[in-house]
């Protein structure tokens, strides 16, 4: 992928299915607790958690993730303009940071989860925008067609664009 990248590696690999969630929270810091407990109810812990909509300047944390953000400017939250994106990923999953769009309107953190293999890859990519941005601010600003150093094995993309875009997906 284009851009810079970061590689973060952790001592197992996985090899089984990968756990996705993807929550679109309006404000993390305030429901962060409720969240928190409901995580330890859950049967099978989560591999990655993709989060849009945090709403805070500072770094959400979760034990036991590792995170990758793209949060808010204190300039882009002055007028409710910043959104705030970020993915955990459980500690002990080999990842690498990839930066895809640069300096966009669109808010997005990307991460490639090496799986099995290291031949084996599942990139995620979790994206929103501002519902005040012109269409023509977002055309152009797609994942696709960015090269990687090798065929992409699985792609997923969480977004909320907020308005119809073919080229994410969006109808």
């Amino acid at each position: 992928m284009e851009g810079t990248t970061r590689t973060t590696v952790a001592t197992t690999s996985l090899e089984k299915d990968l756990l996705v969630w993807h929550w679109n929270c309006n404000g993390f810091t305030n429901k962060r607790a409720v969240w928190l407990q409901h995580l330890q109810q859950i049967t099978r812990r989560l591999d990655v958690i993709m989060i849009q909509e945090t709403h805070s300047e500072e770094r959400p944390k979760i034990p036991g993730y590792r995170l990758n953000d793209s949060p808010p400017s204190k300039r882009e939250t002055s007028k409710g303009k910043g959104r705030g994106v970020c993915t955990f990923i459980r500690k002990g999953i080999t990842f690498i940071e990839h930066e895809l769009l640069g300096r966009s309107a669109i808010e997005h953190c990307a991460v490639e989860i090496i799986t099995g293999k290291k031949k084996e890859s599942t990139y995620l990519v979790n994206a929103i925008s501002n519902p005040a941005l012109r269409p023509a601010e977002i055309q152009g600003t797609t994942p696709q067609g960015k090269q990687t150093s090798r065929a992409l094995d699985a792609l997923v993309v969480c977004s909320d664009l907020h308005r119809p875009n073919r080229e994410w997906g969006i109808p």
